[in-house]
């Protein structure tokens, strides 16, 4: 792969992980909104406008201005996938997003990921939740017994 189709693929693509690496001195808005302006250079109200929207996506409009010691987990992980779709991907990795979630948040963060599939998002997860992956998948891959 060149140096082109790398940076290709990387800008392409985004990732959520099982630690939400949220900054902890920024509220979930301005966590949100690093990326659009700092990056892609949008105006601050534009992004402010858009950033808005995806948290509202994942039932989070009323955690704007919380910062994430004070969300639970759940919403914090709502947060990262909403962090990353600032960087509009075509594909979202997925990695062991629900491992550290009780099971009512555990069933918050799928939906969100489900509406993300409905929508039309390529979303490629690693997960225990297997009942879901084939639910939402077109492709389920499983290691072999060691």
């Amino acid at each position: 792969m060149t140096m082109r189709g790398a940076s290709r693929c990387a800008s392409a693509s985004a990732s959520c992980f099982q630690q939400y690496n949220l900054f902890t001195h920024l509220s979930a808005l301005q966590n949100l909104m690093i990326a659009p302006t700092r990056v892609f250079g949008i105006d601050r109200a534009q992004a402010e406008d858009t950033t808005r929207a995806l948290l509202a996506k994942g039932r989070l409009e009323d955690e704007a201005h919380a910062y994430p010691d004070e969300l639970f987990g759940g919403q914090q992980q709502r947060v990262v996938i909403a962090r990353a779709l600032t960087m509009q991907p075509e594909v979202i990795l997925f990695d062991e997003v629900t491992s550290a979630l009780d099971p009512q948040t555990v069933g918050e963060v799928l939906n969100v990921i489900g509406e993300l599939v409905d929508e039309g998002l390529t979303c490629v997860l690693v997960t225990h939740e297997m009942r879901f992956a084939e639910e939402i998948s077109d492709r389920v891959c499983t290691p072999k017994a060691a």
